[in-house]
């Protein structure tokens, strides 16, 4: 498919028990970033309850060379829930906007975090 040129890219796909880990490979981001502009975004939504997939995200972002943040929002507003969003980027400007300052934070990275691929994946390793 041709590239498609996007500004935002959301991945939403990792909220329950079993998560599809395709989503989050070295593969499946190189499917994404072909179909972004260069100063696009692509989101991930990390929110699970017994998942930190924050890191794992980070891991495929250094992969590219991009920039990633995470973003946590605590569900502060009546009737809100928390969530977590991963934001990864090949600009760094695009991460340090105006309308993100204050909202993002550097993701901690385990010198151990592997790098998940179509052929590898390990869930234990992010149990939180």
């Amino acid at each position: 498919e041709a590239p498609q040129g996007y500004d935002v890219l959301a991945v939403d796909a990792f909220s329950s028990d079993a998560i599809p880990v395709h989503l989050m490979t070295r593969e499946a981001l190189a499917v994404y970033l072909k179909h972004m502009q260069p100063q696009g975004v692509i989101a991930f939504h990390v929110t699970n309850r017994y998942l930190d997939l924050a890191p794992v995200v980070r891991r495929l972002a250094d992969e590219f060379g991009l920039h990633a943040v995470i973003v946590n929002d605590e569900g502060e507003q009546p009737g809100g829930a928390s969530s977590d969003w991963v934001l990864a980027s090949r600009s760094r400007a695009a991460l340090e906007s105006t309308r993100l300052e204050g909202a993002t934070e550097e993701i901690e990275l385990a010198e151990a975090t592997p790098l998940w691929t179509d052929d590898y994946n390990n869930l234990y390793r992010v149990l939180k």
